[in-house]
Parts: structure tokens; C-alpha cells; sequence
């Protein structure tokens, strides 16, 4: 009895804190990308499916890597064609500074 006292005295629901690191960095993909690219939904599904520690570390490996691959080809469609795709557009206007429009003199 006393065990279930001091249990419903401390018993709160488990917060972003007490949650395994697979899931908060599935979370911190999911909330701080305004477009998540598909290979990114698809390793966050893999993520969130994980159940033991092994199956865990696997995910976050595959997520990491197609990253990598998905950065890796947007960086050489780049260089290739000399201009930003659209979606990377989006991505450095966030910080691209004030814009200057032109007026007729």
C-alpha cells in the first residue's frame, strides 16, 4: 500500500524529457522543418516504429544517412545546374536579409 502511495504522490505523464532520444530527434524533425522531405517522413516512421534499443540505433542511422544522401544530391544538382531548386530556395530565404525591390526612375 504504501508503494502505491508513493506512486500516485509522484505519478505524472512522461514528458518530452523521459522519452528515449529516438523519439525526441523524430520529434525535433518533424517540428522544426517547415518541408520534410519524404526520405525524412519515411526514417521518422522508421523511428517511431522502433521498439528496443538495437532497433533504435539502427533508425537513427538510416535517418542520418539518407540526410546525408538527400543533401549530397541536392548540393550536386547544384553545382551541375548553377542555380538553388526550388525547395532549397525556400530554405536560405529564411535568412536571406531584407529584399530590395526596384522602382522605375
Amino acid at each position: 500500500m504504501e508503494s502505491t502511495s508513493k506512486k500516485s504522490s509522484n505519478d505524472k505523464t512522461p514528458g518530452i524529457l523521459e522519452m528515449p532520444g529516438v523519439y525526441k530527434f523524430a520529434l525535433f524533425i518533424l517540428t522544426n522543418s517547415a518541408s520534410v522531405p519524404l526520405v525524412l517522413k519515411k526514417a521518422a516512421h522508421i523511428i517511431a516504429q522502433a521498439r528496443r534499443f538495437r532497433d533504435e540505433c539502427i533508425a537513427v542511422t538510416q535517418c542520418i544517412v539518407s540526410l546525408l544522401y538527400t543533401y549530397a544530391i541536392l548540393f550536386l544538382y547544384l553545382v551541375k545546374t548553377g542555380f538553388w531548386p526550388p525547395c532549397l530556395l525556400v530554405l536560405s530565404s529564411y535568412n536571406a536579409g531584407p529584399s530590395y525591390k526596384l522602382e522605375p526612375a
